[in-house]
């Protein structure tokens, strides 16, 4: 699907929106999911089925070269005297106007207003319009997704043999990223967690210079990046390859919740099912410790995009949402243990592309 088709699809969107038939798109990923553009100052009117593109004389070149020919290009400059806002006005005209409330601060949202006083646009907050588009990720977004997934799983297996006593987590850490980046990642998806022993007992744990040892446990949450996608994984081992018959069955419960989430994401299920199942597993099985964060998320250009899973969420799995599942259990000065895959909802069933071995000392 091209930028063109999702901004077809906003602009459907739109049509049917009680309350606006304009937007204004200031969240950066937005403008990048309608447009392609990857600047840093840029934003995006829709109005009558046109989309405007503004952004500022440092990124004049980029914009020409990463926009297709239906975007109009407005290029603000030191020289011209007119501010982002003056083009706004002229763009918007009148009517209902949308405005991204839960990206846009209320010093901007201020400037807006006053930018606009005395014309006949009505500001209307609204939340969520495009995060709900971008649940559904077109084949270029998960062949994307796919190819970051391939390569941490790739960079992982190159960074167990380092995985050993006397390596500290921030130096295991490194390695994984620099493994991932030799692969292709742009970047890690997010700030890559390795949390030996104790610490592990942190869900978004970071590491430390603590050494690892013999019989530690260690989770390590991490993602690549292409294209802008994230992908998102965790895996847990025992530092040694010898884990203990009760570091098996605290690894096994979880592993065998996440099994049972990662089988919930089918279409048509109830969102939920995925969060209250990994829960029901872990309780049934007597697991000491356990889990208060929530079971998984969207993932895409941003790395915890909607739906969020957790027991407050309501819906349906629809086809080609690409959610992480990812159950854990924590003890306080003792570890944790979390399993996490990235998983496509598609007609056929679930499509897992994290697919690193499980296990606390898998063979290579």
């Amino acid at each position: 699907m091209s930028h063109s088709t999702r901004r077809t699809r906003t602009f459907a969107a739109l049509a049917e929106h009680q309350i606006i038939d304009r937007l204004l798109v200031t969240n950066l990923l937005n403008v990048r999911w309608l447009t392609g553009f990857t600047g840093s100052s840029a934003q995006v009117t829709l109005v009558d089925g046109t989309a405007t593109l503004i952004t500022d004389s440092r990124y004049e070149d980029q914009a020409r070269e990463q926009l297709d020919a239906s975007v109009d290009v407005v290029i603000t400059g030191m020289t011209d005297g007119e501010r982002p806002n003056d083009h706004l006005r002229r763009l918007l005209g009148s009517g209902a106007s949308g405005f991204e409330a839960d990206h846009m601060t209320v010093a901007t949202h201020g400037a807006l207003v006053e930018a606009f006083e005395g014309s006949d646009v009505v500001w209307h907050a609204v939340d969520g319009l495009l995060a709900e588009l971008r649940r559904h990720k077109d084949e270029s977004e998960l062949n994307s997704l796919r190819r970051a997934a391939t390569i941490a799983d790739e960079a992982l297996a190159a960074t167990l043999p380092h995985l050993r006593a006397g390596v500290t987590e921030r130096q295991a850490a490194r390695i994984l990223e620099a493994e991932m980046s030799d692969r292709g990642s742009e970047r890690t998806s997010f700030d890559t967690i390795m949390a030996s022993g104790p610490n592990g007992a942190k869900p978004h744990a970071r590491p430390t210079e603590r050494v690892m040892e013999d019989g530690d446990l260690v989770v390590i949450d991490f993602g690549a990046t292409v294209d802008g996608y994230g992908s998102d994984m965790t895996r847990t081992f025992v530092v040694g390859g010898e884990p203990t018959a009760e570091q098996v069955r605290w690894y096994e419960n979880v592993a065998h919740a996440q099994q049972a989430g990662v089988a919930q994401v089918q279409v048509g299920a109830e969102l939920l099912s995925i969060h209250t199942t990994t829960h029901d597993h872990l309780t049934a099985s007597g697991q000491e410790g356990t889990y208060s964060h929530g079971t998984g998320h969207g993932v895409g250009l941003f790395i915890h995009e909607s739906p969020i899973l957790s027991a407050r969420i309501e819906g349906l799995v629809e086809a080609s949402m690409t959610l992480t599942v990812e159950p854990g259990a924590y003890i306080p000065g003792v570890g944790g243990v979390r399993v996490e895959d990235l998983v496509i909802a598609t007609p056929d069933g679930p499509e897992t592309i994290t697919r690193f071995p499980k296990g606390l000392a898998p063979s290579l």
